[in-house]
């Protein structure tokens, strides 16, 4: 029984997913704050109220995002290192003595 072997797309798919994890944490922030700046503004009207609830959607847009970005990146983070110690495990042990 050979190794078990990933190219390296996961371990760079996960190392990009880190990086858009970066990147929508950051703009999060910016936008939570134009958010929370809406409320400071002396602006009334029916366009405030469409710019806040657009900001609304966006604002849990990126929440929801970031949530499956990081389950991703866990996911494959817990691949490499499954297949980093394919050879550690019983069950495989117990199948290259049967060999």
């Amino acid at each position: 029984m050979g190794k078990f072997k990933l190219n390296n797309n996961v371990a760079e798919s996960a190392t990009t997913l880190g990086n858009v994890e970066t990147m929508l944490g950051d703009t999060y922030a910016t936008a939570k704050k134009l958010y929370d700046g809406i409320e400071a503004m002396k602006w009334e009207g029916e366009s405030r109220n469409h710019f806040h609830a657009m900001m609304g959607i966006i604002l849990q847009y990126h929440k929801e995002l970031d949530e499956v970005v990081t389950d991703i990146k866990k996911s494959m983070e817990d691949l490499h290192d499954a297949a980093e110690n394919y050879d550690t495990y019983y069950a495989i042990k117990k199948l290259k003595e049967i060999e």
